[in-house]
């Protein structure tokens, strides 16, 4: 393939800018290449006949885990997220690895559950609504009423809260500052529910949607500022949120890390190099990267797809973490 000069390259990144005044968009950096992990190969799946559609097929729905971070208070007990049902909700667990005994928290669906130190898991649920419960399955709270909330995030501190409320009536969306009781203190502007928090400092990232891309900010609150990152085009015309899914921090604030329907990035704040860590094929899909408590660490899970026959797939999960200094990457077998 020929290769263009970077001359040429850069005179054609000047006059596209100029022609059409488009956000500058930062594509995946071609090195290194994504790294999935050994024996995870890609298969195709074929088609079934025509008047025929597949079937779904597991071992256990409650065990397929697509996200999952340490209990904070429990070294050896994890929380995880299973994949929606056939209702359309995922399901929140407490899961000892010692006794093997799984506790169900709730449903939290399509936003992955927040935990602070003092072990009190926010999440929202299929109603719009947040609540808080401790690890330990006790003292469940609804936090919000009116069914516009989503995606509660602990700030670094975890004695506050952020959500997403939705626009209703003459009022816009916002992002809503909230005690550990839920009682509203603060507000700022939002336009996409997706956002995360810093793990260090009092900021969060977040997202704007403008024409086909959509841009990621850093708000530092104490300072009541707002910066660009850098920008991406949208994978998606309706859900534009969805070009940063499960958007999150690492714990030293260095990476951002973020899921497609192509694979796992990330973004690196110093050298503002984007990287696409894991690849997703017709059979494995990589999804819901989150910060695992105090490590450096981010924890995943891949969707595994087998083809038993000419209409049935069998749906399997594998979970992994990813170091975020060395890029080792290794199997976390729960079951």
């Amino acid at each position: 393939m020929k290769v263009l000069k970077p001359f040429c390259i850069f005179f054609l990144f000047i006059l596209v800018f100029s022609s059409c005044k488009k956000p500058k968009e930062n594509t995946p950096a071609p090195a290194p290449p994504p790294s999935n992990p050994p024996a995870m190969l890609c298969a195709t799946l074929s088609a079934p006949p025509v008047g025929f559609y597949f079937k779904d097929s597991t071992i256990n729905a409650n065990q397929n885990i697509k996200a999952f971070f340490y209990n904070p208070l429990k070294d050896n007990e994890i929380i995880y997220v299973a994949e929606g049902d056939g209702f359309g909700y995922n399901k929140l667990y407490a899961y000892s690895i010692l006794t093997k005994k799984t506790i169900y928290l709730g449903n939290c669906w399509n936003y992955l559950p927040q935990v602070n130190k003092q072990g009190w898991i926010v999440f929202s649920s299929a109603d719009f609504n947040i609540y808080k419960i401790k690890t330990n399955g006790d003292s469940l709270t609804q936090l919000t009423f009116n069914h516009l909330c989503h995606n509660p995030q602990w700030d670094y501190t975890g004695k506050k809260m952020y959500y997403f409320q939705s626009a209703f009536n003459a009022q816009p969306a916002q992002f809503i500052q909230a005690s550990t009781n839920g009682n509203p203190e603060n507000s700022l502007p939002a336009e996409l529910s997706v956002l995360t928090m810093c793990k260090k400092k009092n900021g969060m990232a977040h997202l704007k949607h403008t024409g086909g891309y959509v841009s990621v900010y850093y708000t530092d609150i104490t300072a009541n500022s707002e910066t660009l990152i850098f920008t991406m085009k949208s994978v998606s015309a309706s859900s534009p949120e969805l070009t940063f899914g499960n958007l999150t921090f690492d714990n030293n604030d260095e990476n951002l890390y973020w899921n497609t329907n192509e694979g796992i990035y990330t973004y690196n704040l110093e050298t503002k190099q984007i990287t696409q860590r894991l690849k997703n094929c017709e059979t494995l899909i990589y999804t819901c990267p989150m910060t695992s408590f105090d490590s450096d660490e981010i924890s995943y899970s891949c969707h595994i797809i087998k083809q038993l026959d000419y209409i049935t797939l069998f749906h399997a999960y594998k979970t992994f973490q990813i170091n975020t200094k060395t890029q080792a990457i290794k199997e976390f077998k729960v079951f």
